[in-house]
């Protein structure tokens, strides 16, 4: 399995970047498979994660470190997604449909209730009392859960894929429609949701998840795939991450993300849109290329010998930025002391005058 860094020292990290945005790294796994759905429980640090015909229960309080705490909730059918509200999980079960389950205490789950859809149901998501439900086939549909013993479709929309997973924030619903990439669903009026916006990405959406104004989605080869949603009409990718395999859930945290792949659960921080591969602004850097010439170790950067780059002025154009493209200090060959600094993602940028820029990503942790 591939890593992103690694350990050179005692709370210092060497990240060297490939398969990832520069706003987004590897944090840490769970790594028993295979694994195709995620839903997270924030206030007590518990991850649900989906697996064959059950859901296993992680603690997570330690990111780089999940532990497992119980694999009692047992399904009918394979487990396809899986969405978390007040001490309910809401399971999306394949030709079984729809189960919610009362887990307010992890080791001793009570089913309440199930709908059979229309259609294998694939993806779940949680807005009130209606549950959306991402159907094969069918598109998304919607079921009143005012009473979980007794859930009931009151509406639907049909999508072009095989819709496959959603989620809800607001008045919208996010689709991972599978080869359609990203869907945006006005659900304002439920009994008649509408499209309204779409972004497509590189492989199959099987997942999304939704934090702020990111979706986050398991894009099945394309990988962890982040798309900023401020204009839910015309979504736009903003950082991405490949996984060991290809990514069939995803769950989000503030600034983390968990995707279940065949490997189990991998977790990634994403840091915002602040340093990304493209077109260079005066606070975006191109990142044309990525030299892993930069060193962390005990609150000292190392660069490799030789002279910085410099204008025609001698002036030195190697620079240290952090994550929002701010520039924090002026470096040069050897040592540099950085003691000074938090402990997050900074950027090693060198350049000579208008040529093009070289990024190198180091992350320090304390």
């Amino acid at each position: 399995m591939k890593k992103l860094y690694l350990l050179l020292a005692v709370g210092c990290w060497l990240s060297a970047a490939s398969a990832d945005s520069l706003n987004c790294r590897f944090v840490g796994n769970w790594p028993f498979g295979p694994s195709n759905a995620v839903a997270l429980d924030p206030a007590r640090n518990l991850a649900f994660i989906g697996s064959g015909h059950g859901v296993f229960v992680l603690d997570v309080s330690d990111p780089s470190h999940p532990v497992e705490l119980s694999e009692a909730v047992r399904t009918r059918d394979g487990v396809q997604s899986l969405c978390y509200q007040d001490s309910r999980l809401y399971v999306a079960a394949k030709a079984d449909g729809l189960e919610i389950w009362d887990v307010s205490v992890p080791a001793n789950p009570v089913l309440l209730g199930w709908l059979d859809t229309s259609g294998e149901a694939n993806g779940i998501a949680i807005a009130g009392n209606y549950a959306y439900v991402a159907c094969a086939g069918n598109g998304l549909r919607v079921v009143d859960v005012a009473d979980p013993q007794s859930p009931h479709e009151v509406g639907y929309c049909y999508m072009t894929g095989e819709t496959r997973g959603v989620a809800v924030a607001g008045h919208y619903a996010y689709v991972a429609d599978d080869g359609g990439g990203l869907r945006v669903v006005d659900v304002a009026d439920p009994q008649n949701p509408q499209v309204v916006g779409h972004c497509d990405t590189p492989g199959d959406a099987n997942g999304v998840a939704i934090v702020g104004n990111y979706a986050y989605v398991a894009d099945d080869d394309g990988g962890l795939r982040v798309i900023n949603t401020t204009n839910p009409q015309n979504p736009q990718e903003a950082g991405y991450h490949g996984t060991p395999a290809a990514a069939l859930g995803v769950a989000a945290a503030g600034d983390y993300a968990y995707v279940a792949d065949y490997y189990g659960l991998q977790v990634y921080q994403f840091y915002g849109a602040g340093i990304e591969q493209g077109r260079a602004t005066p606070r975006q850097p191109t990142a044309y290329s990525l030299q892993p010439t930069a060193t962390i170790v005990r609150g000292v950067l190392e660069l490799a010998g030789g002279k910085p780059g410099q204008s025609t002025t001698g002036q030195s154009l190697v620079f240290l930025l952090d994550a929002t493209g701010r520039r924090v200090a002026e470096l040069h060959p050897g040592r540099n002391d950085v003691s000074r600094l938090e402990a997050g993602v900074y950027f090693v940028q060198s350049a000579i005058d208008h040529r093009q820029p070289k990024v190198t990503k180091v992350v320090v942790t304390r």
